[in-house]
């Protein structure tokens, strides 16, 4: 399906079912459905779809933007249909809503969650596999992308493979850590990130995590980082007023002495 560039934020919406409609065991009269009963996301525009699909080809994302934005029934439903998902060299995959087969962001490719600029969980029933770019979001106070893998066990793993890449744009609050993606087990790292200022990444068992660097506590007093020995001597020359704790922050932590007004 060829979805040109317009103006809007969404320039095509399919609110109906997307089934898979044959014809001599083809889909040739399908106008949205390839012959293999799949989905190709063509051309520089946004194509949203909203509905819980049925079709059972695969699905591909070749050029432009495809937002998944459908919402279960009783649990059930998929925006993709049944079968895999693939996000080719200049595609991008987005949404709020849910997809039941295995996804694979090629090299070139970029997966993120709601829509680039906004926030919002990605529902994947099945395994990710990111070669491309995870573009996630982060809006201070509100919160940032979620890419949320629901299945167990081998269907439920996050892969990143070489030369995948992790950006972080948007406001963060300096304090708050952010869930950008939850998973049943994870592998490999990411080869490249753009992170914010003053934030790290956490690999966690079952999350990705984005949070604020850990920044050492300074020494609390004059002798701080100083072996006890050291800072007595320093204090005994005057390079620390007499007086002052000269508790050391570094090895010794429970030490503490002072030098000059004893008694």
């Amino acid at each position: 399906m060829d979805v040109a560039n317009g103006s809007a934020v969404v320039d095509a919406r399919l609110s109906g079912v997307i089934s898979n409609i044959t014809l001599n065991g083809n889909n040739a009269n399908n106008p949205i459905l390839n012959t293999m009963g799949g989905l190709n996301k063509n051309g520089l525009g946004t194509l949203e779809l909203t509905a819980n699909n049925t079709y059972n080809g695969p699905t591909s994302v070749n050029a432009g933007t495809l937002l998944i934005n459908n919402a279960q029934v009783a649990g059930v439903g998929s925006g993709t249909g049944t079968s895999t998902l693939a996000v080719n060299n200049g595609g991008t995959l987005g949404g709020i809503g849910f997809i039941a087969g295995a996804t694979t962001v090629a090299a070139g490719g970029t997966i993120t969650g709601a829509n680039v600029g906004s926030v919002g969980a990605l529902t994947l029933a099945n395994t990710l596999t990111i070669n491309g770019t995870y573009l996630a979001d982060v809006l201070s106070g509100t919160g940032s992308d979620l890419l949320k893998l629901t299945g167990t066990g081998a269907a439920g793993v996050l892969t990143l493979g070489a030369g995948s890449t992790l950006t972080v744009t948007g406001t963060v609050d300096g304090t708050s850590p952010y869930v950008l993606a939850t998973y049943a087990s994870e592998t490999g790292t990411f080869t490249n990130t753009t992170l914010p200022s003053g934030y790290t990444l956490q690999y966690n068992t079952f999350e990705l995590d984005l949070v604020p660097t850990a920044v050492p506590e300074p020494a609390t007093c004059l002798g701080g980082g100083l072996e006890p020995a050291q800072a007595l001597r320093r204090a005994a020359v005057g390079l620390i007023p007499p007086g002052r704790c000269l508790e050391n922050a570094g090895a010794h932590c429970s030490g503490v002495f002072a030098f000059g007004d004893a008694g």
